[in-house]
């Protein structure tokens, strides 16, 4: 009798878990890893037209990773976060009826592609980016928080809760991140970050933050699939 073949299972499991503790940290074989080379998660507002919304995996409103697929908040819960870095991306969009897909992308506020995202017919779009860090997911998970469009005013709110408390480092603040409904001229609702003071970060968070920050250096990180089609109050896509 001919013997059974044995299978076995691939799980899947989320990268940014902590590794057993049969493990040691050491980075072996990712020495010539710098952040330049580094594409953060991004936090994904869902949208009613998200294909995740459509194909019922979440709701409008929820606050999901798009690297694990993972919910981060549910619509109505606040996750608390400390920024770390901000920055701004201009990225050009191939037309949609073309295929998509990014085009070109510069952090040059000289470039055209900055002149260009001035241009209401322009594929350019401008990017306020956060690399944040969660006390709900753990303090050395960065994930990304990307604002264009409508979300712009938000980013700039953020920045002013910053630059309200003084002159300290950015990753000095804790806040708080929920979905906000609004509507547009054309009577459509979709969602936006709001963006809250929640205190001081504790001592530990400051030092966690302060070393990625450091780690991060001078690089403008890439955002791991940037694009959200939201309405806006313009009309813009």
């Amino acid at each position: 009798m001919a013997k059974k073949k044995e299978t076995t299972e691939m799980v899947k499991t989320d990268p940014t878990d902590e590794a057993p503790n049969y493990i040691e940290e050491g980075g072996e074989g990712l020495e010539e890893v710098t952040s330049n080379d580094l594409i953060v998660p991004r936090l994904k507002l869902m949208q009613a037209l998200s294909p995740e919304v459509q194909e019922e995996l979440f709701k409008s409103g929820d606050i999901v990773n798009s690297l694990t697929g993972k919910m981060w908040a549910k619509r109505g819960d606040l996750l608390h976060f400390i920024p770390i870095k901000h920055y701004k991306e201009w990225i050009q969009w191939a037309p949609r009826e073309e295929g998509g897909g990014i085009v070109a992308r510069s952090n040059d506020p000289k470039s055209e592609l900055a002149r260009l995202s001035h241009d209401r017919d322009s594929e350019v779009h401008e990017y306020h980016n956060f690399i944040v860090i969660t006390r709900d997911h753990g303090p050395k998970k960065p994930v990304l928080i990307s604002c264009k469009g409508t979300n712009h005013k938000k980013a700039r709110a953020l920045l002013g809760l910053a630059k309200y408390r003084g002159n300290y480092p950015l990753y000095a603040g804790l806040y708080t991140v929920e979905a906000q409904v609004e509507t547009n001229k054309s009577g459509q609702s979709y969602y936006v970050f709001q963006f809250e003071n929640a205190g001081w970060v504790e001592s530990d968070e400051f030092e966690t933050a302060k070393e990625i920050f450091v780690t991060l250096g001078t690089a403008d990180v890439k955002i791991d699939d940037p694009d959200d089609e939201i309405p806006h109050d313009d009309g813009e896509i």
